[in-house]
Protein backbone atom coordinates (compact mmCIF):
# COMPACT_ATOMS: atom_id res chain seq x y z
CA UNK A 1 0.00 0.00 0.00
CA UNK A 2 2.81 2.41 0.84
CA UNK A 3 4.27 2.00 -2.64
CA UNK A 4 0.95 2.89 -4.27
CA UNK A 5 0.85 5.95 -2.03
CA UNK A 6 4.39 6.83 -3.15
CA UNK A 7 3.27 6.65 -6.80
CA UNK A 8 0.32 8.94 -6.04
CA UNK A 9 2.44 11.48 -4.13
CA UNK A 10 5.16 11.64 -6.79
CA UNK A 11 2.55 11.89 -9.54
CA UNK A 12 0.88 14.79 -7.73
CA UNK A 13 4.16 16.66 -7.14
CA UNK A 14 4.96 16.66 -10.86
CA UNK A 15 1.34 17.41 -11.76
CA UNK A 16 1.32 20.39 -9.39
CA UNK A 17 4.49 21.95 -10.83
CA UNK A 18 3.42 21.36 -14.43
CA UNK A 19 0.11 23.15 -13.81
CA UNK A 20 1.89 25.96 -11.94
CA UNK A 21 4.27 26.52 -14.85
CA UNK A 22 1.38 26.37 -17.34
CA UNK A 23 -0.60 29.05 -15.50
CA UNK A 24 2.33 31.37 -14.79
CA UNK A 25 4.49 31.10 -17.93
CA UNK A 26 4.05 31.33 -21.68
CA UNK A 27 5.81 28.66 -23.80
CA UNK A 28 9.23 29.78 -25.01
CA UNK A 29 8.96 33.31 -23.56
CA UNK A 30 9.36 33.41 -19.80
CA UNK A 31 12.47 32.18 -18.04
CA UNK A 32 13.17 32.18 -14.32
CA UNK A 33 16.48 31.52 -12.66
CA UNK A 34 16.62 29.19 -9.65
CA UNK A 35 19.15 27.41 -7.43
CA UNK A 36 21.70 30.22 -7.57
CA UNK A 37 21.75 30.33 -11.36
CA UNK A 38 22.23 26.57 -11.81
CA UNK A 39 18.64 25.91 -12.96
CA UNK A 40 16.35 27.64 -15.43
CA UNK A 41 12.59 27.30 -15.16
CA UNK A 42 10.88 27.71 -18.53
CA UNK A 43 7.89 26.20 -20.25
CA UNK A 44 8.16 23.89 -23.23
CA UNK A 45 5.16 21.95 -24.52
CA UNK A 46 6.59 18.70 -25.87
CA UNK A 47 4.44 16.55 -28.17
CA UNK A 48 7.26 14.07 -28.73
CA UNK A 49 9.41 11.86 -26.58
CA UNK A 50 12.59 12.95 -24.76
CA UNK A 51 14.24 15.87 -26.52
CA UNK A 52 11.27 16.30 -28.84
CA UNK A 53 11.99 13.07 -30.73
CA UNK A 54 9.00 12.08 -32.88
CA UNK A 55 7.23 15.38 -32.13
CA UNK A 56 5.64 15.16 -35.58
CA UNK A 57 4.26 11.71 -34.73
CA UNK A 58 2.63 12.25 -31.33
CA UNK A 59 0.27 9.29 -31.79
CA UNK A 60 3.28 6.94 -31.98
CA UNK A 61 4.67 8.43 -28.79
CA UNK A 62 1.29 8.07 -27.05
CA UNK A 63 1.01 4.41 -27.99
CA UNK A 64 4.61 3.55 -27.08
CA UNK A 65 4.28 5.41 -23.76
CA UNK A 66 1.01 3.67 -22.97
CA UNK A 67 2.46 0.22 -23.67
CA UNK A 68 5.63 0.92 -21.65
CA UNK A 69 3.59 2.29 -18.74
CA UNK A 70 1.22 -0.69 -18.81
CA UNK A 71 4.10 -3.17 -18.76
CA UNK A 72 5.76 -1.32 -15.88
CA UNK A 73 2.44 -1.20 -13.99
CA UNK A 74 1.89 -4.94 -14.44
CA UNK A 75 5.39 -5.71 -13.15
CA UNK A 76 5.01 -3.25 -10.27
CA UNK A 77 1.65 -4.71 -9.21
CA UNK A 78 3.06 -8.25 -9.39
CA UNK A 79 5.83 -7.25 -6.97
CA UNK A 80 3.57 -5.65 -4.35
CA UNK A 81 2.45 -8.84 -2.57
CA UNK A 82 6.01 -10.18 -2.39
CA UNK A 83 7.92 -9.90 0.85
CA UNK A 84 11.10 -7.88 0.80
CA UNK A 85 12.22 -6.35 -2.49
CA UNK A 86 11.62 -2.87 -1.06
CA UNK A 87 14.23 -1.22 -3.27
CA UNK A 88 12.79 -2.78 -6.42
CA UNK A 89 9.25 -1.78 -5.43
CA UNK A 90 10.44 1.76 -4.71
CA UNK A 91 12.26 1.94 -8.04
CA UNK A 92 9.15 0.82 -9.90
CA UNK A 93 7.08 3.34 -7.92
CA UNK A 94 9.35 6.18 -9.05
CA UNK A 95 9.41 4.95 -12.64
CA UNK A 96 5.66 4.48 -12.76
CA UNK A 97 4.85 7.84 -11.15
CA UNK A 98 6.89 9.69 -13.78
CA UNK A 99 5.56 7.58 -16.63
CA UNK A 100 1.94 8.05 -15.56
CA UNK A 101 2.38 11.78 -15.06
CA UNK A 102 3.75 12.21 -18.57
CA UNK A 103 1.19 9.77 -19.97
CA UNK A 104 -1.62 11.79 -18.39
CA UNK A 105 -0.33 14.93 -20.11
CA UNK A 106 -0.07 13.19 -23.47
CA UNK A 107 -3.62 11.84 -23.42
CA UNK A 108 -5.44 14.67 -21.62
CA UNK A 109 -3.48 17.78 -22.64
CA UNK A 110 -1.97 16.66 -25.96
CA UNK A 111 1.62 17.40 -24.93
CA UNK A 112 3.94 17.03 -21.95
CA UNK A 113 4.90 20.20 -20.12
CA UNK A 114 8.64 20.35 -19.52
CA UNK A 115 10.00 23.11 -17.29
CA UNK A 116 13.51 22.46 -15.94
CA UNK A 117 16.85 23.19 -17.63
CA UNK A 118 20.30 22.92 -16.09
CA UNK A 119 22.94 25.60 -16.61
CA UNK A 120 26.56 24.72 -17.26
CA UNK A 121 29.35 27.20 -17.95
CA UNK A 122 31.42 24.45 -19.56
CA UNK A 123 28.77 22.76 -21.70
CA UNK A 124 26.46 25.42 -23.12
CA UNK A 125 24.30 22.93 -25.05
CA UNK A 126 23.08 21.30 -21.81
CA UNK A 127 20.77 24.29 -21.37
CA UNK A 128 18.77 23.24 -24.45
CA UNK A 129 17.58 20.10 -22.67
CA UNK A 130 14.28 20.76 -20.90
CA UNK A 131 12.63 18.16 -18.69
CA UNK A 132 10.17 17.80 -15.80
CA UNK A 133 10.12 16.06 -12.43
CA UNK A 134 8.32 13.10 -14.00
CA UNK A 135 11.37 12.60 -16.23
CA UNK A 136 13.59 12.73 -13.14
CA UNK A 137 11.42 10.11 -11.43
CA UNK A 138 11.66 7.87 -14.52
CA UNK A 139 15.44 8.30 -14.51
CA UNK A 140 15.76 7.50 -10.80
CA UNK A 141 13.57 4.43 -11.14
CA UNK A 142 15.18 3.24 -14.36
CA UNK A 143 18.77 3.63 -13.15
CA UNK A 144 17.95 1.92 -9.86
CA UNK A 145 16.29 -1.00 -11.68
CA UNK A 146 19.26 -1.24 -14.05
CA UNK A 147 21.72 -1.58 -11.17
CA UNK A 148 19.46 -3.93 -9.21
CA UNK A 149 19.30 -6.22 -12.23
CA UNK A 150 23.01 -5.84 -12.93
CA UNK A 151 24.02 -6.87 -9.42
CA UNK A 152 21.23 -9.30 -8.54
CA UNK A 153 22.18 -12.54 -6.95
CA UNK A 154 22.30 -15.54 -9.21
CA UNK A 155 20.62 -18.66 -7.86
Amino acid sequence: MKYLLLVAILFYIDYYYKRKVETEMKPGRDTRIAAGGKVLIRRVDNKGAAGGILSRKPSYVKIASTVASALAAIRFLSLLPMKRRALKKGAYAFFLAGALSNLYDRWVRGSVTDYISLVSRRIKSVQRVVFNLGDVFILIGGVTLFFLNLFRRRK
